[in-house]
């Protein structure tokens, strides 16, 4: 996870986000459990005045609808999840200056 420090300098760079702006940072993985990972990363890093939100298959569509509700600088995603959401029009990546292929191998 040493991307995450980067990333988060590079946030911090960027003008604050508005109602129904997407992700300044995207971070992609190819499985849910290590999407779990990177949120806790994340978590343990502390506060910083970010939000973040985390999606993968099978887990509560509460957190994507959290996307809708107040915009999230950093979004962990699955492939499969993150095409839902953008179909779905509940985010959208015109504010993604940033992004992630974490374990791109797999």
């Amino acid at each position: 996870a040493a991307f995450l420090l980067p990333a988060l300098i590079h946030i911090r760079a960027q003008p604050p986000l508005a109602a129904g702006d997407g992700p300044i940072c995207l971070v992609l993985v190819p499985t849910r459990a290590l999407a779990q990972q990177v949120e806790s990363v994340l978590k343990n890093l502390g506060p910083g005045g970010f939000n973040m939100v985390c999606v993968y298959g099978g887990s509560d569509r509460l957190s994507s609808k959290s996307l809708q509700s107040k915009p999230s600088e950093i979004l962990v995603a699955t492939p499969g999840r993150l095409l839902d959401l953008l179909k779905q029009n509940e985010t959208n990546l015109r504010r993604t200056t940033y992004l992630v292929l974490d374990e791109a191998d797999r």
